[in-house]
């Protein structure tokens, strides 16, 4: 190898530890980075919403007593799940910063409780067997008129979109800052994952001779790897922590334990990835590696036998 060859290969390695370095904090940074920006993407904050005790919820916002035997009637129908799943999607919109449409009119919520007359009729008959004298079309009727007019005070009692978003704003005037992150979370994304092949790249053009880029990136994502497991390891530990902290807060610890529980699978996932990728760019550096080396065999000219005469 030439002195000029020698020099190239020293700073090539020199810049190519400077760079791994950087990857590698890039790296162990991406699943726990990653996970938490798609945790805070509008809809999957309304569908973590969606899983929450619905009980709960109505004692949050409305301060209800949510073990009232009348309410938990309600909340046990279908009724009032697709009530509630309407509300919760009608607030998509707080989170995503874009005006939200109110899903829940009354003319809405008399269509909902119709559709579930006979599951409220066998329900009610349950509760008040005396209706069973009055004929069945009767008696779905006042049911249905007692439903709806509950369910329309019960919904007018719970904020909506633009009052929740107005009421946030006011005792929390950085949640406009927090909106705008929300609007931004694909173009984050997208950027950081173009850093890392912008890094990675420039890692494997610095030990560009022999393809040993790949064996780089190899050890670099299973470095990376190495470190994401720790957190995967006390991952687990979270949720008692939360809970000791939380003590007496259900709804909170709850909510935040929806949200912990996508967090957490998304570490493990994106933990899975680089792994995988460090095995494929380790198995892509051997195959290059032994193609290379039989290329070199087919090309180096044979030694001439010698024969003894």
């Amino acid at each position: 190898m030439s002195t000029g060859k020698k020099i190239l290969n020293v700073f090539g390695i020199i810049f190519a530890w400077i760079l791994s370095i950087v990857l590698v904090i890039v790296l162990y940074c991406s699943p726990i980075l990653m996970s938490a920006l798609s945790t805070v993407k509008p809809e999957k904050i309304v569908d973590t919403l969606s899983n929450l005790e619905i009980s709960q919820l109505v004692d949050s916002f409305v301060g209800i007593d949510a073990e009232n035997e009348e309410l938990k009637k309600i909340i046990s129908t279908d009724v009032f799940q697709e009530i509630y799943e309407s509300y919760i999607n009608g607030l998509s919109g707080v989170f995503g910063g874009e005006p939200s449409e109110n899903l829940l009119t009354e003319e809405r919520i008399k269509e909902i409780i119709h559709n579930h007359i006979d599951e409220l009729y066998q329900m009610s008959l349950e509760e008040e067997p005396d209706l069973a004298q009055l004929p069945e079309a009767e008696a779905k009727q006042q049911i249905e008129e007692m439903f709806s007019e509950a369910m329309i005070d019960l919904v007018g009692n719970l904020p909506t979109a633009e009052e929740l978003r107005n009421q946030i704003m006011e005792e929390n005037p950085e949640f406009e800052s927090i909106l705008d992150l929300f609007k931004q979370v694909d173009m984050i994304k997208l950027s950081y994952i173009g850093f890392i092949f912008v890094l990675s790249a420039l890692v494997f053009v610095c030990r560009l001779h022999g393809f040993r880029g790949f064996r780089w990136l190899a050890v670099d994502l299973f470095v990376a790897t190495g470190f994401s497991a720790l957190v995967c390891v006390a991952l687990p530990a979270v949720p008692a922590m939360l809970e000791m902290m939380l003590e007496g807060q259900t709804a909170i610890v709850d909510l935040a334990m929806e949200f912990l529980e996508g967090f957490t699978m998304g570490v493990y996932i994106r933990t899975g990835i680089m792994l995988v990728a460090g095995v494929g760019m380790l198995m892509l550096y051997l195959f290059v590696k032994k193609k290379l080396a039989q290329k070199k065999t087919a090309i180096t000219p044979a030694e001439p036998e010698q024969t003894i005469e």
